[in-house]
């Protein structure tokens, strides 16, 4: 796939080496998720899964590449390897460290780019992510 011409592969494969080698992991999220969201349009369509997927294969998320482990203690562990862990992120993620999980938000398979979660499966007030 291609945005404003460059192959997102080859910007993947740069920023993974990059992120290895010396830039900060916040850092790179911050970057990677400006770049996600000026390329809404491009993704609008697309599962957070087939998102990730494109990086590297289903082994990005999960250890055999095909099914979720049955705890999704690994499918978590990947998530944070990327992301930070949820005390290092925003005040939304920080208050629920320690009592869940990623996906119990983020259905990856379910939800689509930039497509916010909604909370309402443990809040009846109406509140969204942000």
């Amino acid at each position: 796939m291609k945005i404003n011409g460059v192959d997102v592969y080859f910007l993947t494969l740069i920023s993974s080496v990059f992120w290895e080698k010396t830039v900060n992991k916040k850092i790179l999220g911050i970057l990677l998720g400006l770049v996600v969201g000026f390329s809404m349009p491009v993704f609008a369509t697309q599962t957070l899964a087939d998102f990730h997927g494109e990086m590297g294969g289903c082994e990005n998320c999960h250890e055999n590449g095909e099914t979720a482990s049955k705890d999704g203690a690994f499918e978590m562990q990947q998530c944070k390897e990327c992301h930070g862990t949820l005390a290092e992120m925003d005040e939304v993620h920080l208050s629920h460290d320690g009592m869940m999980e990623c996906s119990d938000c983020h259905q990856t398979h379910e939800m689509n780019v930039g497509q916010e979660p909604t909370c309402d499966a443990c809040h009846d007030d109406g509140r969204i992510a942000k």
